[in-house]
């Protein structure tokens, strides 16, 4: 059986937002990667300068001995004791990490810009090989046929809208391309594997994954301007959206 067959009984949240904490602990144990280094771009890091990088997948991390972790958030307090403050776009993901020394074999990189983060992994420097790559992805698409993602823009800023962000269906074939698999998901974060960490058995296909997420609890604000999407790839197959719906129909059967 795949390690990576059902990873929902690992979730358990410390500082996470929906359990990410025990699935990063279960998934580092078993992937084993050469360099304990975590990076996480885009970070809710707390009122002030606490400790804080609260409801962020990394900061379980920063507490564990041996581990180096880089947290990072454009609008941090210049003077924070554990957040720097960098603005990451696609044109310069590859300098900031060389700016603090990133290994190119780090065990965890985590995207949470709210709004471009499949810009930021699609422009990742090929040297950057994070065993484990954890992704927000916009929830309010119903299955993975659906490859959307906003324009790039490089001054893009989340206005509250449900236009932003990419679908899964969108990080899945990224993903591919990038030699990275689906493990698992959230209701809002993606879990993907660099293919020479996955082992020998697959996970589940991407749309049994997709259908054991707890669903999308927040009410999508529709875009009043109804700005365009980018598609990547979007696609009708009926007998995957068969499988998916079936899927998902067994899930909530449990």
């Amino acid at each position: 059986m795949s390690r990576f067959a059902d990873l929902r009984p690992h979730e358990r949240k410390v500082y996470s937002q929906h359990g990410e904490d025990g699935v990063i602990e279960h998934l580092l144990s078993v992937l084993t990667p050469a360099a304990p280094f975590a990076v996480e771009i885009g970070v809710w890091w707390g009122p002030g300068l606490t400790p804080g990088a609260q409801e962020c997948n990394t900061r379980a991390l920063r507490e564990r001995p041996g581990w180096t972790v880089l947290q990072i958030d454009g609008a941090a307090d210049a003077d924070h004791p554990f957040v720097r403050r960098e603005f990451v776009t696609a044109e310069n993901v590859g300098s900031v990490l060389a700016k603090y020394a990133v290994p190119a074999d780090l065990a965890l990189l985590s995207l949470d810009v709210d709004g471009v983060d499949y810009w930021i992994w699609n422009a990742l420097p090929e040297t950057y090989r994070p065993a484990l790559v954890i992704i927000e992805y916009n929830g309010m698409f119903s299955d993975l046929d659906v490859a959307k993602v906003v324009p790039y823009d490089p001054e893009f800023r989340w206005d509250g809208t449900s236009w932003t962000g990419a679908s899964l269906g969108a990080l899945v074939r990224l993903g591919r391309r990038r030699r990275y698999v689906l493990v698992h998901c959230t209701e809002s974060n993606a879990f993907f594997v660099a293919g020479e960490h996955a082992g020998p058995e697959p996970p589940p296909p991407p749309q049994e994954i997709y259908a054991r997420r707890w669903g999308y609890s927040a009410e999508p604000v529709a875009d009043p301007l109804m700005r365009p999407w980018v598609d990547c790839g979007s696609e009708f197959n009926l007998w995957r959206k068969v499988r998916y719906l079936w899927a998902h129909y067994r899930e909530r059967l449990r």
